[in-house]
């Protein structure tokens, strides 16, 4: 479909004079995969077993995700363990593995796949919860120097200060 866009952008820039289905293949490969169906990785009972496992985990004790956690890692279960390790509450480190599993999970994100497209979407709002969690330890990280770098500011004023009042 691009080809097709860039060649005719392309003969209506140049003033070239020819028939653009001279130049472009027979069928564009592109509209027969739009057109049949899909291999989807994640089909949609698997995206609904999915969501119901996200839902559940988000609604039991901690002890239960675990539990749940611990059995999709022993089943390799990718999109789950990555589904499961990307909530909200996610620490830092818990975000990294959850990356790595949606990395491992193949995925079509094709518009005939709802399913694939949510892993997609999901690691992608990983990584941005990744990145914001990151960038809010690093903002805590600068503030605890700056609170040091001020008390001995402070504490050299205060110095000064008797100092001088010792010097009177």
């Amino acid at each position: 479909m691009r080809t097709s866009l860039l060649v005719l952008v392309a003969a209506l820039v140049s003033g070239c004079d020819f028939n653009v289905k001279d130049v472009l293949p027979a069928s564009d490969s592109s509209d027969t995969a739009s057109t049949e169906a899909p291999d989807c990785y994640i089909g949609k009972v698997r995206l609904s077993g999915l969501l119901v496992q996200e839902r559940t985990y988000l609604s039991v004790d901690k002890k239960s995700r675990n539990k749940m956690l611990k059995a999709s890692i022993k089943a390799k279960d990718y999109a789950q363990s990555a589904l499961l390790r990307s909530q909200p509450d996610a620490t830092i480190a818990e975000l990294r593995l959850a990356i790595a599993d949606y990395k491992k999970q193949p995925v079509r994100p094709r518009l005939q796949c709802p399913g694939d497209r949510y892993i997609v979407l999901r690691q992608r709002q990983a990584d941005l919860q990744l990145l914001q969690k990151q960038r809010v330890g690093k903002v805590i990280q600068e503030n605890s120097e700056l609170r040091t770098q001020i008390e001995a500011l402070t504490q050299i004023e205060q110095e000064l200060s008797r100092e001088r009042e010792i010097a009177k």
